[in-house]
Protein backbone atom coordinates (compact mmCIF):
# COMPACT_ATOMS: atom_id res chain seq x y z
CA UNK A 1 0.00 0.00 0.00
CA UNK A 2 2.81 2.39 0.89
CA UNK A 3 4.61 1.57 -2.35
CA UNK A 4 1.46 2.29 -4.37
CA UNK A 5 0.94 5.61 -2.56
CA UNK A 6 4.59 6.60 -3.17
CA UNK A 7 4.28 5.67 -6.82
CA UNK A 8 1.12 7.81 -7.18
CA UNK A 9 2.81 10.79 -5.50
CA UNK A 10 5.81 10.43 -7.78
CA UNK A 11 3.55 10.48 -10.85
CA UNK A 12 1.76 13.60 -9.60
CA UNK A 13 5.09 15.34 -8.99
CA UNK A 14 6.31 14.36 -12.46
CA UNK A 15 3.15 15.72 -14.13
CA UNK A 16 3.32 18.94 -12.12
CA UNK A 17 6.97 19.45 -13.16
CA UNK A 18 6.05 19.06 -16.84
CA UNK A 19 3.21 21.61 -16.52
CA UNK A 20 5.51 24.14 -14.83
CA UNK A 21 8.12 23.70 -17.58
CA UNK A 22 5.52 24.26 -20.30
CA UNK A 23 4.15 27.43 -18.66
CA UNK A 24 7.68 28.77 -18.19
CA UNK A 25 8.60 28.17 -21.83
CA UNK A 26 5.44 29.99 -22.99
CA UNK A 27 6.29 32.98 -20.81
CA UNK A 28 9.84 33.15 -22.21
CA UNK A 29 8.52 32.90 -25.77
CA UNK A 30 6.28 35.95 -25.33
CA UNK A 31 9.39 38.09 -24.78
CA UNK A 32 10.39 37.40 -28.39
CA UNK A 33 7.31 39.16 -29.76
CA UNK A 34 7.31 42.42 -27.80
CA UNK A 35 5.63 45.37 -29.59
CA UNK A 36 8.41 47.70 -28.45
CA UNK A 37 11.21 45.47 -29.71
CA UNK A 38 13.68 47.35 -31.91
CA UNK A 39 14.39 46.06 -35.41
CA UNK A 40 17.21 46.89 -37.76
CA UNK A 41 16.53 49.17 -40.73
CA UNK A 42 17.14 52.62 -42.18
CA UNK A 43 17.43 55.29 -39.47
CA UNK A 44 14.99 57.67 -41.20
CA UNK A 45 12.03 58.54 -39.00
CA UNK A 46 8.57 57.64 -40.28
CA UNK A 47 6.76 60.09 -37.98
CA UNK A 48 8.70 63.35 -38.00
CA UNK A 49 8.30 65.56 -41.09
CA UNK A 50 11.35 67.69 -41.68
CA UNK A 51 11.31 71.35 -42.71
CA UNK A 52 13.12 72.87 -45.70
CA UNK A 53 14.34 76.43 -45.33
CA UNK A 54 15.23 77.83 -48.80
CA UNK A 55 17.26 80.73 -47.38
CA UNK A 56 19.30 78.47 -45.11
CA UNK A 57 20.03 76.06 -47.98
CA UNK A 58 21.12 78.79 -50.38
CA UNK A 59 24.82 78.99 -51.29
CA UNK A 60 24.62 82.77 -51.55
CA UNK A 61 23.14 85.40 -49.27
CA UNK A 62 19.48 86.14 -50.05
CA UNK A 63 19.06 89.27 -52.18
CA UNK A 64 15.94 91.41 -52.55
CA UNK A 65 14.26 91.91 -55.92
CA UNK A 66 15.13 95.63 -56.09
CA UNK A 67 18.80 94.96 -55.37
CA UNK A 68 18.91 92.17 -57.93
CA UNK A 69 17.31 94.37 -60.61
CA UNK A 70 19.77 97.20 -59.90
CA UNK A 71 22.72 94.83 -60.12
CA UNK A 72 21.47 93.25 -63.36
CA UNK A 73 20.95 96.70 -64.89
CA UNK A 74 24.48 97.73 -64.01
CA UNK A 75 26.17 94.53 -65.25
CA UNK A 76 23.91 93.81 -68.19
CA UNK A 77 22.60 90.40 -69.26
CA UNK A 78 25.06 87.61 -69.97
CA UNK A 79 23.66 84.83 -72.19
CA UNK A 80 24.00 81.31 -70.75
CA UNK A 81 27.16 79.45 -71.65
CA UNK A 82 28.30 75.85 -71.16
CA UNK A 83 32.09 75.61 -70.82
CA UNK A 84 32.15 71.79 -70.96
CA UNK A 85 30.31 70.04 -73.77
CA UNK A 86 30.01 66.46 -74.93
CA UNK A 87 28.82 65.62 -78.42
CA UNK A 88 26.31 62.77 -78.56
CA UNK A 89 24.55 61.18 -81.54
CA UNK A 90 21.21 59.40 -81.44
CA UNK A 91 22.98 56.09 -82.13
CA UNK A 92 25.15 56.62 -79.05
CA UNK A 93 22.05 57.36 -76.99
CA UNK A 94 20.46 54.10 -78.11
CA UNK A 95 23.62 52.12 -77.40
CA UNK A 96 24.18 53.69 -73.98
CA UNK A 97 20.56 53.19 -72.91
CA UNK A 98 20.70 49.56 -74.00
CA UNK A 99 23.85 48.96 -71.96
CA UNK A 100 23.37 51.17 -68.90
CA UNK A 101 19.74 52.19 -68.40
CA UNK A 102 18.66 51.37 -64.85
CA UNK A 103 15.04 50.66 -65.75
CA UNK A 104 16.23 48.20 -68.40
CA UNK A 105 18.47 46.52 -65.83
CA UNK A 106 15.46 46.08 -63.55
CA UNK A 107 13.32 44.35 -66.19
CA UNK A 108 16.19 41.98 -67.06
CA UNK A 109 15.54 40.22 -63.74
CA UNK A 110 11.99 39.30 -64.76
CA UNK A 111 12.94 36.56 -67.29
CA UNK A 112 15.27 35.00 -64.71
CA UNK A 113 12.44 34.96 -62.18
CA UNK A 114 10.24 33.29 -64.80
CA UNK A 115 12.89 30.61 -65.37
CA UNK A 116 12.87 29.77 -61.65
CA UNK A 117 9.11 29.17 -61.84
CA UNK A 118 9.62 26.71 -64.73
CA UNK A 119 12.44 24.96 -62.87
CA UNK A 120 10.20 24.61 -59.84
CA UNK A 121 7.48 22.87 -61.85
CA UNK A 122 9.98 20.57 -63.57
CA UNK A 123 11.39 19.60 -60.19
CA UNK A 124 8.09 18.18 -58.96
CA UNK A 125 8.96 14.85 -60.67
CA UNK A 126 12.31 14.57 -58.91
CA UNK A 127 12.90 11.52 -56.73
CA UNK A 128 12.77 12.04 -52.96
CA UNK A 129 14.77 10.14 -50.35
CA UNK A 130 12.59 9.32 -47.33
CA UNK A 131 13.77 8.08 -43.97
CA UNK A 132 12.18 7.67 -40.57
CA UNK A 133 13.03 6.23 -37.17
CA UNK A 134 10.51 5.58 -34.39
CA UNK A 135 11.24 4.65 -30.79
CA UNK A 136 8.24 3.50 -28.77
CA UNK A 137 9.02 3.66 -25.06
CA UNK A 138 6.61 3.36 -22.15
CA UNK A 139 6.90 5.72 -19.22
CA UNK A 140 9.85 5.40 -16.82
CA UNK A 141 7.56 4.94 -13.86
CA UNK A 142 5.58 2.25 -15.67
CA UNK A 143 8.75 0.35 -16.49
CA UNK A 144 9.85 0.53 -12.84
CA UNK A 145 6.41 -0.63 -11.75
CA UNK A 146 6.39 -3.61 -14.11
CA UNK A 147 10.01 -4.40 -13.46
CA UNK A 148 10.96 -4.98 -17.16
CA UNK A 149 11.34 -2.82 -20.32
CA UNK A 150 8.56 -2.85 -22.89
CA UNK A 151 10.20 -0.91 -25.76
CA UNK A 152 10.10 -1.22 -29.54
CA UNK A 153 11.78 0.61 -32.41
CA UNK A 154 11.41 0.75 -36.18
CA UNK A 155 13.10 2.49 -39.13
CA UNK A 156 12.69 2.74 -42.87
CA UNK A 157 14.64 4.23 -45.75
CA UNK A 158 13.42 4.51 -49.32
CA UNK A 159 13.14 6.50 -52.50
CA UNK A 160 9.85 7.89 -53.80
CA UNK A 161 9.49 8.75 -57.48
CA UNK A 162 6.48 10.85 -58.59
CA UNK A 163 5.04 9.67 -61.89
CA UNK A 164 3.81 11.83 -64.74
CA UNK A 165 0.57 9.85 -64.57
CA UNK A 166 -0.12 11.26 -61.10
CA UNK A 167 0.96 8.22 -59.12
CA UNK A 168 3.94 7.54 -56.90
CA UNK A 169 6.38 4.61 -56.84
CA UNK A 170 8.31 3.91 -53.63
CA UNK A 171 11.06 1.38 -52.97
CA UNK A 172 13.21 0.91 -49.89
CA UNK A 173 14.16 -1.07 -46.82
CA UNK A 174 12.76 -1.30 -43.29
CA UNK A 175 13.28 -3.06 -39.95
CA UNK A 176 11.33 -3.47 -36.72
CA UNK A 177 12.69 -4.47 -33.32
CA UNK A 178 10.40 -5.73 -30.56
CA UNK A 179 11.72 -5.75 -27.02
CA UNK A 180 8.83 -7.20 -25.00
CA UNK A 181 8.31 -10.50 -23.27
CA UNK A 182 4.63 -10.62 -24.12
CA UNK A 183 5.29 -11.29 -27.79
CA UNK A 184 8.01 -13.95 -27.96
CA UNK A 185 9.94 -16.10 -25.55
CA UNK A 186 11.80 -14.46 -22.64
CA UNK A 187 15.35 -13.27 -23.31
CA UNK A 188 14.91 -12.98 -27.09
CA UNK A 189 15.07 -9.61 -28.89
CA UNK A 190 13.45 -10.39 -32.24
CA UNK A 191 14.08 -8.37 -35.41
CA UNK A 192 12.00 -8.10 -38.56
CA UNK A 193 13.69 -6.63 -41.65
CA UNK A 194 13.50 -6.63 -45.44
CA UNK A 195 12.61 -4.66 -48.57
CA UNK A 196 9.33 -3.11 -49.65
CA UNK A 197 7.92 -1.55 -52.82
CA UNK A 198 4.64 0.25 -53.37
CA UNK A 199 2.73 2.11 -56.04
CA UNK A 200 -0.32 4.36 -55.82
CA UNK A 201 -2.22 5.74 -58.79
CA UNK A 202 -5.29 8.00 -59.06
CA UNK A 203 -7.72 6.86 -61.72
CA UNK A 204 -9.95 9.94 -62.12
CA UNK A 205 -9.06 13.17 -60.34
CA UNK A 206 -5.36 13.97 -60.78
CA UNK A 207 -4.81 11.15 -63.27
CA UNK A 208 -3.16 11.40 -66.65
CA UNK A 209 0.05 12.78 -68.09
CA UNK A 210 -1.60 15.88 -69.55
CA UNK A 211 -3.16 16.82 -66.22
CA UNK A 212 0.04 16.40 -64.23
CA UNK A 213 2.21 18.24 -66.75
CA UNK A 214 -0.24 21.14 -67.14
CA UNK A 215 1.56 23.19 -64.49
CA UNK A 216 4.79 22.90 -66.51
CA UNK A 217 3.09 24.16 -69.66
CA UNK A 218 1.47 26.99 -67.70
CA UNK A 219 4.85 27.97 -66.24
CA UNK A 220 6.37 28.00 -69.73
CA UNK A 221 3.51 30.11 -71.08
CA UNK A 222 3.92 32.52 -68.20
CA UNK A 223 7.66 32.59 -68.84
CA UNK A 224 6.98 33.68 -72.41
CA UNK A 225 4.53 36.26 -71.09
CA UNK A 226 7.32 37.66 -68.91
CA UNK A 227 9.65 37.68 -71.92
CA UNK A 228 7.08 39.58 -73.98
CA UNK A 229 6.61 42.13 -71.19
CA UNK A 230 10.37 42.52 -70.89
CA UNK A 231 10.69 43.12 -74.63
CA UNK A 232 7.84 45.62 -74.57
CA UNK A 233 9.43 47.47 -71.67
CA UNK A 234 12.79 47.49 -73.47
CA UNK A 235 11.18 48.92 -76.62
CA UNK A 236 9.44 51.58 -74.54
CA UNK A 237 12.67 52.53 -72.74
CA UNK A 238 14.61 52.81 -76.01
CA UNK A 239 11.81 54.84 -77.57
CA UNK A 240 11.73 57.17 -74.56
CA UNK A 241 15.52 57.55 -74.73
CA UNK A 242 15.34 58.56 -78.39
CA UNK A 243 12.48 60.95 -77.63
CA UNK A 244 14.62 62.47 -74.87
CA UNK A 245 17.36 63.05 -77.47
CA UNK A 246 15.03 64.85 -79.86
CA UNK A 247 13.51 66.87 -77.04
CA UNK A 248 17.06 67.96 -76.18
CA UNK A 249 17.66 68.74 -79.86
CA UNK A 250 14.50 70.89 -79.87
CA UNK A 251 15.50 72.77 -76.71
CA UNK A 252 19.07 73.30 -77.96
CA UNK A 253 17.98 74.71 -81.32
CA UNK A 254 15.30 76.88 -79.74
CA UNK A 255 17.86 78.35 -77.35
CA UNK A 256 20.03 79.20 -80.37
CA UNK A 257 17.03 80.94 -81.94
CA UNK A 258 16.33 82.98 -78.80
CA UNK A 259 19.98 83.94 -78.37
CA UNK A 260 20.03 85.17 -81.99
CA UNK A 261 16.90 87.16 -81.23
CA UNK A 262 18.67 88.68 -78.22
CA UNK A 263 21.71 89.49 -80.37
CA UNK A 264 19.44 91.21 -82.91
CA UNK A 265 17.90 93.26 -80.09
CA UNK A 266 21.39 94.21 -78.84
CA UNK A 267 22.42 95.28 -82.34
CA UNK A 268 19.21 97.26 -82.71
CA UNK A 269 19.89 99.06 -79.42
CA UNK A 270 23.40 100.00 -80.59
CA UNK A 271 22.03 101.29 -83.89
CA UNK A 272 19.31 103.28 -82.11
CA UNK A 273 21.86 104.93 -79.82
CA UNK A 274 24.06 105.78 -82.79
CA UNK A 275 21.18 107.39 -84.66
CA UNK A 276 20.19 109.37 -81.56
CA UNK A 277 23.77 110.59 -81.12
CA UNK A 278 23.80 111.63 -84.77
CA UNK A 279 20.54 113.51 -84.29
CA UNK A 280 18.70 111.30 -86.79
CA UNK A 281 16.18 109.92 -84.25
CA UNK A 282 14.52 111.08 -81.03
CA UNK A 283 15.60 109.86 -77.57
CA UNK A 284 12.55 107.62 -77.27
CA UNK A 285 14.03 105.40 -79.96
CA UNK A 286 16.64 104.21 -77.46
CA UNK A 287 13.91 103.50 -74.92
CA UNK A 288 12.00 101.46 -77.48
CA UNK A 289 15.12 99.40 -78.29
CA UNK A 290 15.87 98.84 -74.59
CA UNK A 291 12.29 97.75 -73.96
CA UNK A 292 12.40 95.34 -76.88
CA UNK A 293 15.73 93.95 -75.71
CA UNK A 294 14.30 93.33 -72.25
CA UNK A 295 11.38 91.45 -73.78
CA UNK A 296 13.77 88.89 -75.33
CA UNK A 297 15.43 88.06 -72.00
CA UNK A 298 12.52 86.06 -70.64
CA UNK A 299 12.47 83.80 -73.71
CA UNK A 300 16.20 83.13 -73.35
CA UNK A 301 15.84 82.33 -69.65
CA UNK A 302 12.84 80.03 -70.17
CA UNK A 303 14.46 78.19 -73.08
CA UNK A 304 17.73 77.78 -71.18
CA UNK A 305 15.89 76.22 -68.24
CA UNK A 306 14.05 73.83 -70.58
CA UNK A 307 17.41 72.84 -72.10
CA UNK A 308 18.84 72.01 -68.67
CA UNK A 309 15.81 69.85 -67.84
CA UNK A 310 16.03 68.01 -71.16
CA UNK A 311 19.74 67.35 -70.62
CA UNK A 312 19.04 65.70 -67.28
CA UNK A 313 16.29 63.61 -68.86
CA UNK A 314 18.67 62.30 -71.50
CA UNK A 315 21.46 61.70 -68.97
CA UNK A 316 19.09 59.63 -66.86
CA UNK A 317 18.10 57.44 -69.81
CA UNK A 318 21.72 57.00 -70.92
CA UNK A 319 23.12 56.46 -67.40
CA UNK A 320 26.60 56.93 -68.85
CA UNK A 321 29.26 56.92 -66.09
CA UNK A 322 30.97 59.81 -67.90
CA UNK A 323 27.75 61.85 -67.91
CA UNK A 324 25.92 61.39 -64.58
CA UNK A 325 22.70 63.27 -63.98
CA UNK A 326 24.45 65.78 -61.72
CA UNK A 327 27.25 66.40 -64.20
CA UNK A 328 27.67 70.06 -65.33
CA UNK A 329 28.74 68.85 -68.79
CA UNK A 330 26.27 69.92 -71.45
CA UNK A 331 25.20 67.44 -74.11
CA UNK A 332 25.44 68.72 -77.66
CA UNK A 333 23.30 66.67 -80.08
CA UNK A 334 25.15 65.90 -83.31
CA UNK A 335 22.46 64.00 -85.21
CA UNK A 336 20.35 66.59 -87.01
CA UNK A 337 16.76 66.15 -88.09
CA UNK A 338 16.57 65.18 -91.76
CA UNK A 339 12.89 65.03 -92.66
CA UNK A 340 11.77 63.46 -95.93
CA UNK A 341 8.37 63.08 -97.51
CA UNK A 342 6.92 59.64 -96.75
CA UNK A 343 3.73 57.78 -97.55
CA UNK A 344 2.73 54.58 -95.77
CA UNK A 345 0.48 51.63 -96.58
CA UNK A 346 -1.89 51.72 -93.63
CA UNK A 347 -3.00 48.11 -94.02
CA UNK A 348 0.59 46.84 -94.06
CA UNK A 349 1.43 48.87 -90.96
CA UNK A 350 -1.58 47.45 -89.14
CA UNK A 351 -0.66 43.90 -90.19
CA UNK A 352 2.91 44.41 -88.95
CA UNK A 353 1.58 45.72 -85.65
CA UNK A 354 -0.71 42.71 -85.21
CA UNK A 355 2.25 40.35 -85.59
CA UNK A 356 4.81 42.46 -83.72
CA UNK A 357 3.02 43.98 -80.74
CA UNK A 358 3.95 42.24 -77.52
CA UNK A 359 0.60 43.08 -75.94
CA UNK A 360 -1.18 40.80 -78.41
CA UNK A 361 1.39 38.04 -77.92
CA UNK A 362 0.87 38.28 -74.17
CA UNK A 363 -2.87 38.03 -74.64
CA UNK A 364 -2.59 34.96 -76.88
CA UNK A 365 -0.33 33.26 -74.34
CA UNK A 366 -2.74 34.11 -71.54
CA UNK A 367 -5.55 32.49 -73.55
CA UNK A 368 -3.48 29.29 -73.70
CA UNK A 369 -3.03 29.49 -69.93
CA UNK A 370 -6.80 29.90 -69.55
CA UNK A 371 -7.40 26.77 -71.65
CA UNK A 372 -5.09 24.78 -69.37
CA UNK A 373 -6.83 26.17 -66.29
CA UNK A 374 -10.21 25.05 -67.66
CA UNK A 375 -8.92 21.50 -68.20
CA UNK A 376 -7.49 21.43 -64.67
CA UNK A 377 -10.76 22.69 -63.20
CA UNK A 378 -12.74 19.99 -65.01
CA UNK A 379 -10.33 17.32 -63.81
CA UNK A 380 -10.57 18.60 -60.23
CA UNK A 381 -14.35 18.16 -60.40
CA UNK A 382 -14.02 14.39 -60.95
CA UNK A 383 -14.33 11.92 -58.04
CA UNK A 384 -11.10 11.10 -56.25
CA UNK A 385 -10.45 7.36 -56.76
CA UNK A 386 -6.99 6.02 -55.88
CA UNK A 387 -5.69 2.46 -55.97
CA UNK A 388 -2.49 1.26 -54.34
CA UNK A 389 -0.42 -1.88 -53.98
CA UNK A 390 2.40 -2.64 -51.53
CA UNK A 391 4.60 -5.71 -51.36
CA UNK A 392 6.96 -6.43 -48.46
CA UNK A 393 9.80 -8.98 -48.80
CA UNK A 394 10.55 -9.62 -45.09
CA UNK A 395 12.36 -11.94 -42.73
CA UNK A 396 12.55 -12.20 -38.94
CA UNK A 397 15.17 -13.55 -36.55
CA UNK A 398 17.05 -12.82 -33.35
CA UNK A 399 19.43 -10.25 -34.92
CA UNK A 400 19.18 -7.59 -37.61
CA UNK A 401 21.66 -9.24 -39.95
CA UNK A 402 20.04 -12.67 -39.70
CA UNK A 403 16.63 -11.06 -40.24
CA UNK A 404 17.83 -9.65 -43.58
CA UNK A 405 19.28 -13.05 -44.41
CA UNK A 406 15.91 -14.68 -43.75
CA UNK A 407 14.00 -12.43 -46.17
CA UNK A 408 11.16 -14.35 -47.75
CA UNK A 409 9.98 -15.99 -44.55
CA UNK A 410 7.43 -13.28 -43.74
CA UNK A 411 6.34 -11.76 -47.06
CA UNK A 412 3.14 -9.77 -47.30
CA UNK A 413 1.11 -7.77 -49.82
CA UNK A 414 -1.45 -4.99 -49.32
CA UNK A 415 -3.94 -3.71 -51.89
CA UNK A 416 -5.88 -0.51 -51.18
CA UNK A 417 -8.62 1.39 -52.95
CA UNK A 418 -10.04 4.69 -51.71
CA UNK A 419 -12.77 6.84 -53.16
CA UNK A 420 -14.05 10.32 -52.35
CA UNK A 421 -17.16 11.50 -54.18
CA UNK A 422 -18.49 14.98 -53.32
CA UNK A 423 -22.26 15.25 -53.07
CA UNK A 424 -23.39 18.18 -55.19
CA UNK A 425 -19.84 19.30 -56.15
CA UNK A 426 -20.95 22.95 -56.43
CA UNK A 427 -17.54 24.34 -55.45
CA UNK A 428 -15.79 22.56 -58.32
CA UNK A 429 -18.55 23.55 -60.74
CA UNK A 430 -18.22 27.21 -59.75
CA UNK A 431 -14.46 27.03 -60.41
CA UNK A 432 -15.13 25.65 -63.89
CA UNK A 433 -17.62 28.43 -64.59
CA UNK A 434 -15.19 31.09 -63.39
CA UNK A 435 -12.32 29.84 -65.55
CA UNK A 436 -14.53 29.65 -68.65
CA UNK A 437 -15.92 33.15 -68.06
CA UNK A 438 -12.39 34.49 -67.54
CA UNK A 439 -11.35 33.10 -70.93
CA UNK A 440 -14.44 34.53 -72.64
CA UNK A 441 -13.67 37.91 -71.06
CA UNK A 442 -10.12 37.74 -72.34
CA UNK A 443 -11.33 36.86 -75.83
CA UNK A 444 -13.47 39.99 -75.80
CA UNK A 445 -10.53 42.08 -74.57
CA UNK A 446 -8.41 40.70 -77.42
CA UNK A 447 -10.72 42.25 -79.97
CA UNK A 448 -10.71 45.54 -78.05
CA UNK A 449 -6.90 45.44 -77.92
CA UNK A 450 -6.67 44.85 -81.66
CA UNK A 451 -8.97 47.77 -82.30
CA UNK A 452 -6.92 50.03 -80.01
CA UNK A 453 -3.68 49.01 -81.73
CA UNK A 454 -5.19 49.68 -85.15
CA UNK A 455 -6.20 53.14 -84.04
CA UNK A 456 -2.77 53.78 -82.53
CA UNK A 457 -1.00 52.79 -85.77
CA UNK A 458 -3.25 54.88 -87.97
CA UNK A 459 -2.94 57.87 -85.64
CA UNK A 460 0.85 57.57 -85.64
CA UNK A 461 0.98 57.38 -89.45
CA UNK A 462 -1.26 60.45 -89.78
CA UNK A 463 0.90 62.30 -87.25
CA UNK A 464 4.00 61.66 -89.38
CA UNK A 465 2.30 63.06 -92.49
CA UNK A 466 0.82 66.03 -90.65
CA UNK A 467 4.15 66.85 -89.00
CA UNK A 468 5.74 66.87 -92.46
CA UNK A 469 3.13 69.45 -93.51
CA UNK A 470 3.93 71.47 -90.36
CA UNK A 471 7.60 71.51 -91.37
CA UNK A 472 6.72 72.85 -94.83
CA UNK A 473 4.44 75.51 -93.38
CA UNK A 474 6.99 76.53 -90.72
CA UNK A 475 9.79 76.74 -93.28
CA UNK A 476 7.69 78.96 -95.52
CA UNK A 477 6.74 81.12 -92.54
CA UNK A 478 10.42 81.45 -91.56
CA UNK A 479 11.42 82.52 -95.06
CA UNK A 480 8.67 85.14 -95.25
CA UNK A 481 9.35 86.36 -91.71
CA UNK A 482 13.06 86.71 -92.59
CA UNK A 483 12.20 88.81 -95.62
CA UNK A 484 9.92 90.99 -93.53
CA UNK A 485 12.63 91.47 -90.92
CA UNK A 486 15.19 92.48 -93.56
CA UNK A 487 12.69 94.96 -94.98
CA UNK A 488 11.95 96.48 -91.60
CA UNK A 489 15.70 96.97 -90.94
CA UNK A 490 16.17 98.75 -94.25
CA UNK A 491 13.17 100.96 -93.49
CA UNK A 492 14.65 101.74 -90.05
CA UNK A 493 17.99 102.71 -91.58
CA UNK A 494 16.28 105.43 -93.65
CA UNK A 495 14.11 106.58 -90.74
CA UNK A 496 10.78 105.16 -91.93
CA UNK A 497 10.40 102.56 -89.14
CA UNK A 498 10.99 102.58 -85.40
CA UNK A 499 12.92 100.12 -83.26
CA UNK A 500 9.61 98.66 -82.13
CA UNK A 501 8.77 97.70 -85.72
CA UNK A 502 12.17 96.08 -86.22
CA UNK A 503 12.03 94.14 -82.93
CA UNK A 504 8.46 93.00 -83.62
CA UNK A 505 9.61 91.63 -86.96
CA UNK A 506 12.58 89.96 -85.23
CA UNK A 507 10.23 88.38 -82.66
CA UNK A 508 7.97 87.04 -85.42
CA UNK A 509 11.03 85.61 -87.19
CA UNK A 510 12.22 83.95 -83.94
CA UNK A 511 8.74 82.52 -83.32
CA UNK A 512 8.61 81.13 -86.86
CA UNK A 513 12.06 79.57 -86.52
CA UNK A 514 11.11 78.14 -83.13
CA UNK A 515 7.99 76.55 -84.65
CA UNK A 516 10.13 75.09 -87.43
CA UNK A 517 12.50 73.55 -84.89
CA UNK A 518 9.51 72.20 -82.97
CA UNK A 519 8.12 70.66 -86.15
CA UNK A 520 11.48 69.07 -87.04
CA UNK A 521 11.83 67.46 -83.61
CA UNK A 522 8.15 66.49 -83.68
CA UNK A 523 8.69 64.73 -87.01
CA UNK A 524 11.47 62.56 -85.58
CA UNK A 525 9.40 61.80 -82.49
CA UNK A 526 6.40 60.87 -84.64
CA UNK A 527 8.57 58.31 -86.47
CA UNK A 528 9.56 56.86 -83.10
CA UNK A 529 5.89 56.63 -82.12
CA UNK A 530 5.06 54.91 -85.41
CA UNK A 531 7.82 52.36 -84.88
CA UNK A 532 6.59 51.73 -81.33
CA UNK A 533 3.03 51.31 -82.59
CA UNK A 534 4.22 48.49 -84.86
CA UNK A 535 6.20 46.83 -82.06
CA UNK A 536 9.65 47.81 -83.35
CA UNK A 537 12.36 50.40 -82.78
CA UNK A 538 13.41 53.09 -85.23
CA UNK A 539 16.41 52.25 -87.41
CA UNK A 540 17.55 50.15 -90.31
CA UNK A 541 18.84 47.25 -88.18
CA UNK A 542 17.33 45.37 -85.27
CA UNK A 543 18.44 45.35 -81.63
CA UNK A 544 19.37 42.31 -79.57
CA UNK A 545 18.52 42.66 -75.89
CA UNK A 546 21.19 41.78 -73.30
CA UNK A 547 21.03 38.33 -71.71
CA UNK A 548 18.97 38.06 -68.57
CA UNK A 549 20.40 37.14 -65.17
CA UNK A 550 21.30 33.47 -64.69
CA UNK A 551 19.27 32.24 -61.67
CA UNK A 552 22.01 29.76 -60.71
CA UNK A 553 24.52 32.60 -60.31
CA UNK A 554 22.74 34.03 -57.26
CA UNK A 555 22.55 30.83 -55.24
Amino acid sequence: MNNARQMMNARRLFCASICVAIVFSIGCQNELFSREEEISGPPTSTKDIGAFDPAANSDIAPKSLDDAVAEATAKGFIPPTYPTRSQISVAQVRSSALANNLDLRVVQFDPAIGVTAIDKELAKFEAVLNGAYTKNTTGVLTQLEEGSPTDSSSANLGVSVPLATGGTVTAGTLFNQFDTQSILAPGISPYQAGMQASISQPLLQGAGIRTNTASIRIAKYQGRIIDSRTKLQAIRILADAEKAYWNLYRASKQLEVRIRQYDVASTQLAQARRRVEQGLAPEIEVMRAESGMGATLEQVIITDNVLRLRQRDLKRFMNDPRLPVDSPTAIEPTTSAEPVSLRFDDQKLVADAMSGRMELLELELQLLVDAEQIDLARNAALPNFVVGYQYQFLGDDSSLGSAYGAMGDADGAIFTATATVPLGNEAAKSVISRTILTRLQRLASREARRQAITQEVLNAADTVENTWRRILAARLESVLAGRTFDGEKRQFDVGLRTSTDVLDAAARLADAQSREVDALAGYEISLIDLAFATGTTLGSSGIVLPDSINPASVR
